[in-house]
């Protein structure tokens, strides 16, 4: 796969892709190497010290993920790198990295190739581009993906009350957990649109930010721009969709973050992985976590169970044709 230079620009709009309500932090390190790896001083501290295996609440597996296995994941992945906020503690740096071992190695199984980074150019942060009110986001110009830290504290539905929980609660029903297959979806998007099948103006497959409605598919068949438009177009279709559109755009929000293409497609690709999940029988909240089910069901941004049956096999055909490619 070669990859070429970028030759559009990304807009302010595009800068940060993420939702879901949450806090975070400016400071971070990057770590691709030194942090990380044998011989470190945290590697040592983990050899003498151990931790409390929190990671295994996210899966049925009851691997055990050492230091080696975390060390050979970017290179195994071929990741751009990791990185880690200053304020997060060894023990939570080790059981995030397990984490997102266990995470990586599942969705290997799903997408059908172990090229994740995309030779290098994707990387994965913990707690540390973090902004607030999201609890992970994809940075188009860095290519990073980040996801937020675990809360300090859980807020009770009923009465709006923080509720102090154990940090085992905390680390696996807060933060960024589950939000890996969204942002990932991001990444596929702006990665193909900026380095293998440009555009003078879109750095994404999508359109990026654009919410309007596509009428006409520009591309050359069997591209993989062609190919996401005709998705895109699809999810336009929909009852969801225009239900989700309507009332949008009578709020006078018809430049909403839920009608972005890129989003759109970021939240199929969602709904795809958890498809793919339950076939090969993998049980993964780190990769993914259902979200705003109320919002689906009042909403309409995510499609029905029928509706997704219609789409698919245009999101399979994509994701064949992509793997060819992150495998070669």
């Amino acid at each position: 796969m070669i990859l070429k230079k970028p030759i559009a620009k990304l807009s302010k709009v595009e800068t940060r892709l993420g939702l879901v309500p949450t806090f975070g932090s400016k400071k971070y390190s990057v770590d691709t190497n030194t942090r990380i790896s044998v011989g470190s001083r945290l590697n040592d501290y983990w050899d003498e010290n151990g931790f409390t295996q929190v990671y295994r609440g996210f899966s049925k597996t009851n691997r055990t993920v050492s230091a080696v296995d975390i060390n050979r994941a970017v290179l195994k992945f071929r990741l751009k790198g990791i990185e880690f906020g200053r304020w997060l503690t060894n023990d939570d740096a080790y059981n995030y990295l397990a984490a997102l071992v266990i995470a990586l190695s599942d969705l290997t199984k799903i997408v059908g190739y172990t090229n994740i980074g995309f030779s290098g150019t994707i990387g994965i942060a913990f707690g540390a581009r973090g902004y607030q009110h999201a609890a992970g986001h994809f940075e188009p110009d860095t290519m990073m993906i980040n996801l937020t830290r675990y809360k300090r504290y859980i807020i009770n539905p009923l009465t709006g009350q923080k509720i102090d929980v154990d940090k085992k609660t905390k680390f696996v029903e807060t933060g960024g957990v589950g939000a890996l297959a969204h942002e990932y979806g991001h990444a596929i998007d702006y990665f193909f649109g900026t380095y293998v099948e440009q555009d003078r103006f879109y750095r994404s497959l999508t359109y990026g930010h654009d919410t309007s409605l596509i009428t006409k598919n520009v591309y050359k068949k069997g591209t993989l721009r062609y190919q996401m438009i005709e998705i895109i177009k699809a999810i336009q279709q929909t009852a969801s969709y225009n239900k989700m559109r309507d009332g949008l755009v009578k709020k006078g929000e018809s430049d909403s973050y839920w009608l972005r293409h890129n989003e759109l497609w970021a939240r199929l690709f969602e709904v795809w992985v958890s498809y793919k999940m339950r076939e090969k029988g993998i049980t993964n909240t780190f990769l993914h976590k259902e979200k705003y089910k109320r919002l689906a069901k009042t909403m309409g941004c995510y499609q029905t169970q029928t509706e997704f049956s219609k789409i698919r096999p245009l999101v399979d055909k994509l994701m064949r044709d992509i793997a060819k490619l992150a495998s070669n």
